[in-house]
């Protein structure tokens, strides 16, 4: 073999391992976007029923009334959340888990974490299939968790609280009056719906 058919065997063997991908095609996202880490994490979900608001006999949201829960991955960054990447399953997507009323008991594993960083876990339950507003029960003020991811090889345990909303009531009621010589005659009943 002569010098330049070894250097150009050697240029193949060195690109073969390389794939062609244009520039821009990819997004762009810092390391600590992406979960890519080898940290895990064991996340179960403590469903907490709303309450009440006024006097009445309605019932509270319970577990019963979650259909599913959508649980969404931050990286802390002071007081920021930022969305983290998922890699495994929906790749550049945000890492999130949508758990079916099935699923919710059994928890979810969060895998691909960096350690040395501090997640925000956020939960949100719905009463439909979806995710539209009006279908959302829980409290996001009250249905998130921070954890801290160290150095240990050993998961993650932590418990995300769901707080679930107050069911609103609407109490009405109309009623009429007359009065006869002093006297107060009432003229209808009230209910309240």
């Amino acid at each position: 073999m002569r010098l330049s058919q070894v250097g150009l065997l050697a240029l193949v063997l060195i690109n073969s391992g390389c794939v062609y991908v244009p520039l821009g095609s990819l997004p762009q996202f810092t390391t600590a976007q992406l979960a890519s880490g080898a940290a895990i994490m064991r996340v179960e979900l403590s469903i907490k029923s709303g309450g009440y608001r006024t006097q009445a006999s309605i019932l509270p949201y319970t577990s019963a009334d979650v259909n599913h829960l959508v649980v969404s991955v931050y990286k802390l960054a002071g007081a920021t959340e930022i969305a983290v990447a998922d890699t495994v399953t929906n790749i550049g997507q945000p890492l999130i888990r949508d758990l079916d009323q099935t699923a919710i008991g059994a928890g979810v594993a969060l895998t691909n974490l960096a350690h040395n960083t501090t997640y925000r876990l956020r939960a949100k339950a719905y009463k439909a299939a979806g995710q539209e507003a009006a279908d959302l029960i829980s409290d996001d003020a009250a249905s998130f968790v921070d954890v801290v991811v160290g150095t240990d090889d050993r998961p993650v345990g932590v418990a995300v609280p769901v707080a679930l909303i107050d069911r609103l009531f609407s109490g009405q009621s109309t009623s009429s009056f007359e009065i006869i010589d002093g006297r107060v005659i009432d003229a209808a009943t009230e209910s309240i719906q």
